[in-house]
């Protein structure tokens, strides 16, 4: 996961182990995480579904443990998405599909950063101009 995948450690051990066991994430500390957190799905599209624990990769472990509020920060990583402004490239498929001249939406979004060729553009201008 390590290349494909942001991790984030915090100081402590919200554990039982030992005698190292703290029972409660500094104030200071969580909100700093969260704030991390979310700027840094914001920043890479990263969905608040897809922030995982260490243990959920690693089960041998138990990071970041049993005293970690998981549940109320994942609650404080809700962030509100403003709906997204369509290009004028995505209205412009939308308007081919309906029109019926692009039946298969699915194959050009695969392909949407691709340069178009000029044998696609001759087959979608052929379909127009019928």
């Amino acid at each position: 996961m390590n290349s494909r995948s942001i991790g984030i450690c915090i100081e402590g051990c919200y554990e039982d182990y030992a005698k190292q066991t703290e029972k409660e994430v500094p104030k200071a500390q969580l909100d700093t995480l969260v704030e991390l957190t979310k700027y840094l799905m914001q920043t890479y599209n990263i969905a608040s579904t897809n922030v995982k624990r260490h243990c959920d990769f690693a089960s041998y472990k138990k990071c970041p443990g049993n005293y970690f509020t998981w549940d109320g920060f994942k609650s404080r990583l809700v962030v509100v998405e403003q709906p997204k402004e369509k290009t004028w490239q995505e209205q412009g498929l939308e308007t081919l599909v309906a029109k019926g001249i692009i039946s298969e939406p699915t194959h050009w979004k695969s392909k949407w950063e691709e340069p178009a060729t000029v044998k696609d553009m001759i087959g979608i201008l052929a379909k127009i101009v019928r």
